[in-house]
């Protein structure tokens, strides 16, 4: 068996993590607290090594939020208007 990987972004050699969330956590607030704790670590690191964080699933949830608010904003209107019409 090998338990050895190779990643590369581009041509530059990588190392990948992965943070998982756990059931009932915050989204938003897990990942805050990783970009706080990777710029943290990031003073440590040697020169030349950096990260970056490629894939963000709260990027989704944000722009789910905000959509719910815009739907909720529209049927506010909607309700003003039918209440004022027939009435």
């Amino acid at each position: 068996l090998q338990y050895s990987s190779s990643a590369f972004f581009g041509e530059d050699p990588t190392v990948v993590l992965a943070v998982y969330q756990m059931p009932g956590s915050n989204a938003l607030d897990l990942q805050q607290r990783v970009k706080d704790k990777m710029q943290e670590l990031s003073a440590r690191f040697p020169k030349g090594v950096s990260y970056a964080m490629h894939y963000d699933t709260t990027r989704f949830v944000s722009a789910s939020m905000h959509d719910v608010l815009v739907t909720l904003g529209e049927a506010l209107v909607l309700v003003v208007a039918v209440v004022f019409i027939f009435l």
